[in-house]
């Protein structure tokens, strides 16, 4: 795979980061720099300096990239000079700012923002957070890992990202070497068989698990035992990390540790769509220039948007819910006063405190554009009651989380513009056939009500969904989207705008819905 990759103009890299038999590493070595075409890189474990003194020693003028892994500063900044002094390139792989800044002190060339979506080692903020994070307080060229596909990889070129890593998205691929029997297991999954492992340590992994897995048992009971020893977080960390290595393997998915992201559920499409590894990347080099080609002809996010010329839709692009602050009609008042349309979401009250509120948000909202936000799956009976009063009460524009097809009618009979939260691509497709048209898209970045999946991997799916499901006939002009979690500022929202241009395209109307409590320290 990682020929195949350099092959097409890209760096193959061969992932030496969990591997201990030196012989097949510098078997699998000596193979890339005799039929790679040009330069190709590895990725160490910058702890293991045994393992990896010995494989580079009688290094091939071939390889140009070394990808390293955590360490100590100290240990990081000798690894740094030594390769670079033989030639290399040196990347920091980085779960967080602190460990960038690390790598960024200790001069290396470039920073892979690994984010929470991906297989194996993993921090806590997502592909979309982490890439603005690092792009904004870094000054090297910061490739983006996790959850990148056909259209998020030409967000992240917006963004400013130097390239993207691609690894269980391409599981499927003809090259794939796995077993045929983890290949079909891989070809059904969608991204939600995955979990984290670890955190109680404090050192996490993202791995495939199911219910009754004995391998994924054996972890859970051991990560318990380890945190019940009274050892120091370093000793703890050191057998986590032993046990862990010991299980890694790709031979079956009963008996193996399997390193999968979430984004393990883009193999099938891309495998589909390409075949080859050669094919994935140059196909995804061909969407980043069609992606910012269209979305420089079109007007996603502006005055001029489809969803500001619809007819009953004419509000700004930057769409604000006024969830959790004190004064939430004030708050509303204001963002609607911006030029922004707010949701105020409703929280548990009688049938009269109810009626108090949204007689108080009428008033002050006047004629401003103002919405409500409902949950879908409260008790039937209470949420037949607040849909009666918000009928009554009648705001512009309404939205229901965590909902099923058709709970939204008397909204609509009402005549209220209402929106649906949907948070994985069957059940947007549900609400597709259901007659559905205005739906938000929300990740895991959101606060509140979020579904199973990062913001990158569900608007990936998601708008290949839509896409497949807007044949000729319909019409796309219906169709309203707004994007939600981890947007927060114009680069964010130019990541959704170029990301989501196909549908703008099609002439599907495409808005955001920015996040208020996103940090960037």
């Amino acid at each position: 795979m990682a020929i195949a990759a350099s092959r097409a103009d890209c760096i193959g890299v061969l992932d030496l980061e969990y591997t201990t038999d030196k012989k097949a590493a510098l078997a699998a070595i000596k193979k890339l720099a005799k039929d790679a075409g040009h330069g190709f890189g590895i990725k160490l474990d910058s702890r293991s300096d045994e393992f990896w003194l010995e494989v580079i020693r009688d290094m091939p003028e071939e390889l140009s990239l070394v990808i390293l892994t955590n360490s100590s500063e100290h240990l990081l900044m000798n690894q740094v000079k030594m390769f670079q002094r033989k030639g290399l390139s040196v990347f920091l792989e980085a779960t967080c700012l602190a460990e960038a800044w690390i790598g960024e002190q200790c001069g290396v060339d470039g920073i892979i923002a690994k984010g929470y979506e991906t297989g194996g080692r993993q921090g806590k903020e997502t592909s979309f957070v982490l890439l603005q994070h690092l792009l904004a307080n870094l000054k090297l060229p910061v490739w983006a890992h996790g959850g990148v596909g056909r259209h998020t990889s030409a967000a992240c070129y917006a963004a400013g990202a130097a390239g993207i890593v691609l690894d269980t998205q391409l599981a499927l691929c003809q090259e794939s070497p796995l077993p045929d029997s983890v290949k079909e297991e891989i070809s059904i999954l969608d991204g939600s068989e995955t979990i984290r492992i670890g955190d109680e340590i404090g050192k996490a992994y993202r791995v495939f698990a199911v219910p009754g897995l004995q391998v994924i048992d054996e972890l859970l009971e051991e990560e318990k035992n380890l945190v019940m020893q009274n050892r120091s977080y370093t000793k703890n960390a050191e057998l986590w990390q032993e046990a862990v290595l010991k299980r890694v393997g790709w031979e079956s998915m009963e008996e193996n540790l399997l390193f999968l992201g979430q984004d393990v559920a883009l193999a099938a499409p891309l495998a589909r769509r390409y075949g080859t590894v050669g094919n994935v990347l140059q196909g995804i080099k061909k969407e980043v220039d069609d992606h910012c080609r269209s979305a420089r002809e079109q007007y996603s996010l502006d005055e001029k948007a489809a969803l500001i010329r619809s007819k009953d839709t004419q509000c700004p692009d930057i769409w604000e819910p006024a969830s959790g602050i004190g004064d939430m009609s004030a708050f509303a008042l204001e963002v609607a006063e911006k030029g922004g349309l707010p949701f105020l979401s409703l929280p548990l009250m009688t049938p009269s405190e109810l009626k108090g509120f949204l007689n108080e948000a009428r008033h002050i909202m006047g004629r401003n554009p103002w919405g409500v936000g409902i949950i879908g799956f409260l008790p039937p009976a209470l949420l037949r009651q607040q849909i009666d009063i918000i009928c009554e009460y009648h705001p512009p524009y309404a939205f229901i989380a965590g909902g099923m097809p058709n709970q939204h009618k008397p909204l609509k009979d009402a005549g209220i513009i209402t929106y649906t939260h949907v948070a994985s691509p069957g059940r947007l497709r549900m609400y597709l056939d259901s007659g559905d048209r205005r739906f938000i898209f929300e990740g895991q970045e959101s606060d509140g009500h979020v579904g199973p999946y990062t913001s990158f991997l569900l608007w990936e799916r998601m708008i290949d969904e839509l896409l497949e499901y807007l044949t000729p006939g319909k019409n796309s002009s219906e169709y309203h989207v707004l994007f939600a979690g981890g947007i927060h500022e114009a680069m964010s929202a130019k990541m959704v705008a170029v990301m989501a241009a196909p549908l703008v395209e099609r002439g599907v109307r495409v808005g955001v819905l920015p996040s208020l409590r996103i940090e960037m320290k």
